[in-house]
């Protein structure tokens, strides 16, 4: 932590020419691959295993039954929409 402080430019091209030896030692398509697949999949991931919760159930269905308006439900109401909500 304290070589980068005091010699920010060594430790630059350090970073930088350990990320080059690394393309150059993996072909750079793999390393093309690796740089779009695993965000891909790491959002994949986070989407698959995100639960929704019973208080976000309860206000869309109060929202759905017109107990209470939240202001997304006022824009979707001038709009005209009608939000659908699907209990699987």
């Amino acid at each position: 932590m304290d070589f980068k402080r005091s010699h920010p430019i060594i430790s630059l091209c350090l970073i930088f020419g350990g990320g080059s030896v690394i393309v150059y030692l993996f072909s750079s398509v793999l390393v093309f691959l690796i740089g779009i697949l695993l965000p891909l999949f790491l959002v994949l991931l986070h989407a698959s295993l995100r639960t929704r919760n019973l208080k976000n159930k309860i206000t869309n269905t109060m929202e759905t039954v017109g107990i209470t308006k939240t202001p997304m439900g006022l824009l979707l109401d001038s709009f005209g929409s009608d939000p659908e909500t699907h209990f699987y």
